[in-house]
């Protein structure tokens, strides 16, 4: 859990682009019509538990596999990572240059990006441009795709006291997406828009448990929820029709793709 209170960290060595603060963005995630043509992508992860809990590279390769693609997928997940550490990180660093990557998908800690402006301004998003940088600088091919979290489910109540837009879900959703499409933009980069998913399914099928226990990781459900929609956005593919986990019902499934 991190604190808005006291939590303070010196900007990087490395400058970032200053650009003009966006109001509001529609993301549209367009799924290409299923093709029959077989694609392989290499993909690295990078970012913590929200993305290591119930295997989502996993759950991805078997939606790709079940649709007639591959995924070739490293990661680097530890609990609680932030962007800033995983710049220290040496196993971080390593990956990026592993391989050619088609995509680098980066989720930050699931409360920072939902904080004041100012402060991801000074806590994410240079560390952001940094870890962009390493992974263009080693292969100008490669797509840095944005890991789009979610809102806890009552809000981030740790920090309401401080910063009253995340004392609810929508606010705290709203910060995450304003901040996720607005890195996007910054580094011409692609997100993944798991949290507008993730909304929409809280609205309209309000009775698939898309969180664990404690309101703010995954449940296998949510995390076949993110699978679909890295589906899409990586292949450029639908994911109607592919495989699901046990312990999804088949009706739930069909929802969620």
């Amino acid at each position: 859990e991190l604190s808005i209170v006291n939590y303070y960290l010196p900007l990087p060595k490395n400058p970032y682009p200053v650009m003009r603060l966006i109001n509001m963005l529609l993301l549209l995630l367009v799924f290409a019509l299923p093709s029959q043509s077989q694609l392989l992508k290499k993909v690295l992860f990078f970012g913590n538990s929200y993305t290591s809990v119930n295997d989502l590279p996993g759950l991805i390769s078997q939606v790709a596999h079940s649709q007639g693609d591959s995924l070739w997928y490293e990661q680097s997940t530890p609990g609680g990572f932030t962007f800033r550490l995983h710049t220290e990180n040496p196993v971080t660093q390593t990956l990026i240059t592993e391989a050619n990557w088609d995509y680098v998908v980066m989720q930050e800690q699931s409360q920072l990006p939902s904080w004041p402006p100012d402060s991801v301004q000074l806590l994410v998003y240079p560390y952001a441009y940094i870890l962009n940088q390493w992974v263009k600088q080693h292969d100008s091919c490669s797509t840095t795709l944005f890991y789009m979290t979610w809102g806890r489910r009552y809000g981030d109540q740790d920090n309401c006291p401080w910063y009253p837009p995340v004392c609810t879900y929508d606010g705290m959703q709203g910060r995450l997406r304003e901040s996720y499409l607005e890195m996007g933009q910054m580094f011409i980069a692609q997100v993944s828009p798991v949290g507008i998913a993730w909304q929409h399914a809280r609205v309209m099928y309000p009775a698939i448990g898309l969180y664990a226990a404690d309101g703010s990781h995954p449940s296998i459900c949510g995390s076949y929820l993110a699978a679909c929609t890295f589906y899409g956005a990586i292949f450029q593919k639908s994911p109607v029709g592919a495989g699901y986990p046990p312990g999804i019902p088949s009706d739930t499934a069909i929802l969620l793709q």
